[in-house]
C-alpha cells in the first residue's frame, strides 16, 4: 500500500470524525519515573495521574506497566480491561507514550463507538481496502483502540455489524491477523496494538485458548480505589492548574472529605477531571476579586453541579464552626446537665403547682400550643431535631452518671430487645395516645409534666462506642451513640435521635449534619408524576421497613380523629358527652375508652383490611383478564414461552445471554424477538407475546422473568375454570410476605455460592438462614419444595425453577407500603396542632399572671398583648396542609409500590384509604366550633 493511499486513508478517516490522528514521535532521553529507569521523549509529557496511590492496587497496576516497558523487543498485544471510567485511556496513553521509539513512529486512535457508522472504511470491501488493510504491514505503528461507551445497540443489524468489528479485533489481538475482505485472505497486523476494553481476558481466551500473546492488565474501578483518590485528584490538579494561571494549588481536607464522599459510579476519572477543572476555574475567578482567597481546593468549589451535592447542604463543611461547637462539650453534655435539666425541673414544677387549666396556665399553653406545633412544622426538614436536647435524655445521663459513681454496671439492651423493639413502641404510643385522651392532658397540668460517609478503612468503633481522644473532657459525647450505631452500618436515619456523639468522637470527620430533600430515603423525586421523572434520579426506596412502626404512623393519625370524638359521636347519634367522661369505675368511662381505643386504631385498621382484600382482589383480576382475554391464542403463547424456557435446562448466566445479547443490561424489543426465535417460539405467537408483554424498551432480565412466571401462573390459573378465582384468593392469603426488596433473580445469584448458574440441595436450603421472608421456610418446608420442584432428579434448580417456587410462596406485606401513610399522618398532626397554636400560643403572655398567681392591675393586664387567628384563616391553613399532605402520601405510595412490584389495584386501594382519611380529617376541621370540643 503506497504511502499517498494511507494518507488519503487516514484523511478521509478523521474527516468521519473517527478519531484516528496520526502523531510522529521520537523516543530518545532517557529518565527516571516510579523509581525505575526508562526511555522517554524530549515532548512535555505529564504522568498519568490515575497511577498515583499508595494502595495494593496503585502498586500492581505500575508493576503490571513497568514489566512491559522492560521488554522493548517484545510486541504483543497490551489489552487494558476494566469498568468504564477506570482511566484506561489515561492508561494507554502512558504506555503509549512510554513505548520503544521503533514502535511509535505513527501513532492511531480509534474510537469503537465513532466507527460504527464507518465499518466499510475500516473493514475494507470487496473493491476498496480499509484502514487495517493500510496498516497491516506497518511494524513501526502503534494502534490505540478505545472501546465501546455503551453496549446497547437499537437492532439486530446494528449488533450484527458490531460483532463483525468486534471479531475482527477479538482476532487482531489474540492471533495477530486479520481477515481481508479486499484481498479475500488472511493477513498478519504487524503494527503494535493497545486495546481499551470492558471486556475480561475471559472473552478473548474463548477464541483461541491458552495460547494467546497478548498482555492483560486488568485496570481497578475507580470507585474502588478510595484511598488513592486524594494523590490522582493532587496530579490532576498539577496537571490542570496551568491552564488558569495558578500554581502550587492545594486541595484541603474538606475538599478531600467531598470527593472522598462522592458517588464515583458512571465515568469516574473523567468525572473527576470534570470536576476538578470546573473547581480550577471557580478558583481562578474566585482570586481575582479576592486577592486574599486561599489557594486551596474548598468544598464550595467541587462537586457543584452534582446531582448527590446539588439536592443537600452540608453544614458541617460549609459552616465549620457548626462542627467546633458540636465538639465543645458545653453545647451538649454540659448543657445537657447545667441547662436543660434544671429547666425542665423547674418546668414540671410550674405544671404541677400551677393553675390546672390551658386558659389559665401560660407552661400549659406553651407546651400544647407551642412545642406540639413547633416539633411537627420542624420534623419533615430537621427530622429528630429535638432528641438532641430531649430534657427525657438528659435526666437518663444524669441517672446513669449517678449509677455508675455508685459502681453500678450498666448493661447494654439484650439482642432480643432489638427484635420486640417496634412492637413496644407502638403498643407505648397507643397507650400514651389513649392517656391523654382518657385524662384529658392538654387541660391537666400535672398530667402533661411527664449519611454512610466516608469509613472506608476504619476498624475502630469509637462513633458508636465512644472513648475517642477528642471527647476526652466531655463525659457525654465519651460514652458514644445513645443508640449503639454505627455510623457506616446506617440504612437510613429512622433510628438515628441526633445526639450528635458520633460527630464529636469519629477523628475522621466522616459523620455529617445535612440539609436535603424532603424524603430522600424513599427515592427521589416521588413527589413528581413519574411521566416527567429522570430514569437515573429513581433510586429505590432505601428506608428499612416495619410493620409496627408504620401501624404507629397509622394511631398517629387516629389521634388526630380522637380529638374530634365529640362531633364523631353527635354524627352517629350518639351522646358527646360521653367524650369528656373522666376516669372512673362507671359505664361512661368504660364507654369513653373503648371509643377511643376504637378511634385511635380506625386509620391503622381500614388501611390493613382494605390492603388483605386487596392482595387476593388484585391477582384474581390478572386471573380474570386472562380469562376473559378476547385473544385466548395469548394464554397458549404464554405457556409455550415459558415452558419452553422451563425445558432449556440452562444456567443463569446462559439464560440472561439469549435474552440480552448486547450486555446492557436490558432488554431491547429486538432481543426479545431474538429470544423467540433461540426458545423455538412459532413466529406467529411473537406479536401475541408483544400484546401481553409490551413494547417497554429498557427493562432489566429480572423484571421481565418475573413478569413471564407471574403471567404463567396466571394462565394457569384462569384455565382451572370457574373456581379459578376463589382458589386464587385461597392461595394468596396463605402466601408468605416477602421482606426482601431483591428480585427473584438477585436471590438466586445470591444462593448460587460456587457461580455455576444452578442452586444444589446445600445451597437451596440455606435460604432458610436468610431473612427474606416475614415467616422463614424451615429446612424440611424448602426440601419439600425442592423435590416438587425436581421431577427429573438432576439434583439442582436452574433460575426458572426457583422463580417458580416463590412465585407461589411469598407476596410483598403492608409494611413495604406502610410508609406511604407518613405524609398524611404527618400532615393530619400538623394541621391539628396549628390550629391550636394559632388559636392559642398568642395568648402565652396573657396567661403569665394567672399561672403564678400574680395579681396584675386591669390596666395592666389589658396592655399585655394577645394574639389569635380568626376561624376562616385557620381553616385556610388547616385545609393547605391536609390536601398537600394527602397528595404526597399518594405519590409516596405509588413509588412505594412501584419499587416492590406491587399492582395498581392494590395501589388503588390504598389511595382510595388514603382518600378517605383525608377527606374524614378535613370534615371534621373544618366542622363549626361550636359542635367540636377539639381543643377543649
Amino acid at each position: 500500500m503506497t504511502g499517498k493511499k494511507l494518507v488519503i486513508t487516514t484523511i478521509l478517516l478523521i474527516a468521519a470524525g473517527l478519531g484516528v490522528v496520526p502523531t510522529t514521535t521520537a523516543f530518545h532521553i532517557p529518565r527516571q519515573r516510579y523509581g525505575f529507569s526508562i526511555s522517554s521523549s524530549a515532548i512535555q509529557h505529564d504522568q498519568a495521574s490515575i497511577l498515583e496511590g499508595g494502595s495494593a492496587k496503585a502498586i500492581r497496576l505500575r508493576k503490571q506497566l513497568q514489566e512491559i516497558w522492560n521488554q522493548p523487543n517484545i510486541t504483543s498485544p497490551i489489552i487494558l480491561s476494566g469498568p468504564r471510567g477506570a482511566g484506561k485511556s489515561e492508561l494507554a496513553e502512558e504506555i503509549v507514550y512510554q513505548l520503544p521509539s521503533w514502535q511509535t513512529q505513527t501513532v492511531h486512535r480509534l474510537k469503537l463507538e465513532d466507527g460504527m457508522d464507518f465499518l466499510d472504511t475500516i473493514l475494507g470491501t470487496t473493491s476498496h481496502p480499509g484502514l487495517m488493510d493500510d496498516l497491516s504491514g506497518q511494524a513501526n505503528t502503534t494502534l490505540v483502540l478505545k472501546g465501546f461507551q455503551s453496549q446497547h445497540v437499537d437492532s439486530k443489524e446494528s449488533f450484527d455489524r458490531r460483532g463483525e468489528l468486534v471479531d475482527m479485533l477479538a482476532r487482531l489481538v489474540t492471533e495477530g491477523q486479520f481477515y481481508s475482505t479486499f484481498e479475500n485472505s488472511t493477513k498478519p497486523f504487524l503494527p503494535r496494538i493497545v486495546g481499551c476494553t470492558r471486556r475480561p481476558p475471559e472473552f478473548f481466551l474463548e477464541r483461541v485458548g491458552k495460547d494467546m500473546k497478548a498482555i492483560f492488565i486488568k485496570v481497578p474501578s475507580f470507585e474502588s480505589r478510595k484511598s488513592d483518590i486524594k494523590a490522582i485528584a493532587e496530579a490532576k490538579i498539577k496537571n490542570i492548574e496551568k491552564a488558569f494561571g495558578l500554581s502550587n494549588v492545594l486541595l484541603s481536607k474538606e475538599g478531600t472529605q467531598r470527593l472522598l464522599d462522592h458517588r464515583w459510579e458512571v465515568d469516574g476519572d473523567a468525572e473527576l477531571d470534570s470536576e476538578l477543572y470546573n473547581g480550577l476555574q471557580f478558583l481562578s475567578l474566585e482570586k481575582k476579586w479576592n486577592p486574599f482567597a486561599t489557594n486551596s481546593l474548598e468544598p464550595r468549589h467541587l462537586l457543584v453541579n452534582a446531582y448527590d451535592e446539588k439536592i443537600r447542604k452540608r453544614l458541617l463543611y460549609d459552616f465549620p464552626f457548626l462542627r467546633n461547637m458540636i465538639m465543645s462539650p458545653w453545647v451538649f453534655g454540659k448543657t445537657l446537665t447545667y441547662v436543660v435539666t434544671p429547666i425542665f425541673i423547674l418546668f414540671n414544677l410550674v405544671l404541677f403547682l400551677g393553675p390546672q387549666t390551658r386558659d389559665e396556665s401560660a407552661a400549659l399553653t406553651l407546651f400544647w400550643a407551642g412545642w406540639w406545633p413547633g416539633i411537627m412544622l420542624v420534623f419533615p426538614f430537621l427530622g429528630r431535631i429535638w432528641c438532641t436536647v430531649c430534657p427525657f435524655m438528659a435526666v437518663g445521663n444524669l441517672f446513669q452518671e449517678a449509677a455508675t459513681n455508685m459502681g453500678v454496671q450498666l448493661k447494654k439492651w439484650p439482642s432480643w430487645a432489638k427484635d420486640i423493639g417496634p412492637m413496644f413502641a407502638f403498643a407505648l404510643f397507643y397507650a400514651i395516645l389513649m392517656w391523654e385522651e382518657l385524662w384529658d392532658l392538654p387541660q391537666n397540668g400535672a398530667l402533661s409534666a411527664t449519611w454512610k460517609s466516608n469509613c472506608e478503612g476504619c476498624m475502630t468503633t469509637e462513633c458508636k462506642n465512644g472513648g475517642s481522644p477528642t471527647v476526652a473532657h466531655d463525659s457525654y459525647a465519651l460514652k458514644g451513640c445513645t443508640m449503639d450505631l454505627k455510623n457506616n452500618q446506617l440504612r437510613d436515619m429512622g433510628d438515628c435521635v441526633m445526639c450528635m456523639n458520633c460527630v464529636a468522637n469519629c477523628q475522621r470527620e466522616s459523620p455529617e449534619f445535612n440539609v436535603r430533600p424532603l424524603g430522600l430515603d424513599y427515592g427521589l423525586p416521588w413527589l413528581l408524576p413519574k411521566s416527567i421523572q429522570s430514569s437515573q434520579n429513581m433510586a429505590l426506596s432505601q428506608v428499612e421497613t416495619n410493620f409496627w412502626l408504620g401501624g404507629i404512623i397509622c394511631i398517629l393519625q387516629g389521634s388526630v380523629l380522637l380529638h374530634y370524638l365529640p362531633k364523631i359521636l353527635s354524627d352517629i347519634g350518639m351522646d358527646p358527652r360521653i367524650a369528656v367522661a373522666g376516669p372512673a369505675f362507671d359505664a361512661s368511662f368504660a364507654t369513653h375508652a373503648v371509643l377511643a381505643f376504637s378511634v385511635l386504631g380506625f386509620p391503622g385498621g381500614l388501611s390493613f383490611v382494605a390492603d388483605k382484600a386487596a392482595v387476593p382482589l388484585e391477582s384474581s383480576i390478572k386471573v380474570l383478564k386472562r380469562q376473559l382475554t378476547r385473544n385466548p391464542a395469548e394464554n397458549s403463547a404464554i405457556k409455550t414461552l415459558y415452558e419452553s424456557m422451563l425445558k432449556q435446562n440452562i444456567d443463569i448466566s446462559a439464560a440472561i445471554k439469549e435474552w440480552d445479547q448486547d450486555g446492557d443490561g436490558t432488554v431491547s424489543n429486538w432481543e426479545m424477538e431474538e429470544a423467540f426465535r433461540l426458545l423455538d417460539i412459532p413466529e406467529y405467537e411473537y406479536s401475541l407475546l408483544f400484546n401481553v408483554l409490551g413494547k417497554e424498551e429498557g427493562r432489566t432480565v429480572s423484571s421481565l422473568f418475573d413478569e413471564i412466571q407471574e403471567l404463567y401462573f396466571d394462565v394457569k390459573e384462569a384455565q382451572k375454570g370457574s373456581f379459578g378465582l376463589a382458589a386464587t384468593y385461597k392461595n394468596q392469603m396463605s402466601e408468605n410476605k416477602f421482606r426482601s426488596k431483591l428480585t427473584f433473580v438477585e436471590i438466586f445469584n445470591r444462593l448460587d455460592k460456587d457461580g455455576n448458574g444452578y442452586l444444589n440441595k446445600e445451597e437451596f436450603l440455606a435460604m432458610s438462614k436468610q431473612k427474606y421472608f416475614k415467616k422463614p421456610l424451615s429446612e424440611e418446608e424448602l426440601n419439600d419444595l425442592f423435590d416438587q420442584v425436581d421431577t427429573l432428579g438432576t439434583g439442582r434448580l436452574n433460575l426458572f425453577m426457583f422463580m417458580s417456587i416463590l412465585r407461589k410462596n411469598v407476596s410483598v406485606g403492608i409494611q413495604e407500603i406502610g410508609y406511604g401513610y407518613l405524609p398524611l399522618g404527618w400532615g393530619s398532626l400538623t394541621a391539628y396542632w396549628l390550629g391550636l397554636g394559632m388559636r392559642e400560643l398568642g395568648l402565652t403572655l396573657a396567661r403569665v399572671p394567672s399561672t403564678f398567681g400574680v395579681w396584675v392591675l386591669p390596666r395592666l393586664e389589658e396592655s399585655i398583648p394577645q394574639y389569635a387567628f380568626d376561624t376562616s384563616t385557620i381553616h385556610i391553613v388547616q385545609s393547605v396542609v391536609i390536601i398537600v399532605s394527602y397528595i404526597a402520601s399518594v405519590s409516596l405510595t405509588q413509588k412505594l409500590c412501584d419499587d416492590n412490584r406491587i399492582g395498581p389495584v392494590r395501589f388503588g386501594t390504598h389511595a382510595f384509604t388514603q382518600t378517605i382519611g383525608a377527606a374524614i380529617t378535613l370534615y371534621l376541621m373544618l366542622s363549626p366550633e361550636a359542635v367540636v370540643s377539639a381543643y377543649r
